[in-house]
């Protein structure tokens, strides 16, 4: 911008950069809704539906998912999975 600017021209400005934040928080919403995560068992990627899950039991490296029909062995921390699933949903 050159300086000094007009009040009109400002207002036009920001008027331009209105429609770019809806575009950014509308992602930052889909990102928070995903009902899945992955997870890397046996060197492939997985995908896990989170209202599937009903037991996450951490030992050592590892982390035991139980899930309604199956078991996973993660080579992952409970902090990490952790920041993957909604914590409004789990208890700890």
């Amino acid at each position: 911008m050159v300086k000094p600017i007009t009040k009109d021209r400002f207002q036009k400005s920001l008027d331009r950069l209105n429609p770019l934040s809806n575009v950014i928080e509308s992602k930052s919403e889909i990102k928070r809704k995903k009902d899945f995560i992955y997870v890397n068992v046996d060197r492939r990627l997985v995908k896990v539906s989170i209202p599937s899950i009903y037991l996450i039991e951490a030992k050592g490296d590892y982390i035991n998912m139980k899930i309604e029909n199956k078991n996973y062995m993660v080579h992952s921390t409970l902090r990490k999975i952790e920041d993957k699933l909604h914590l409004d949903s789990f208890l700890k």
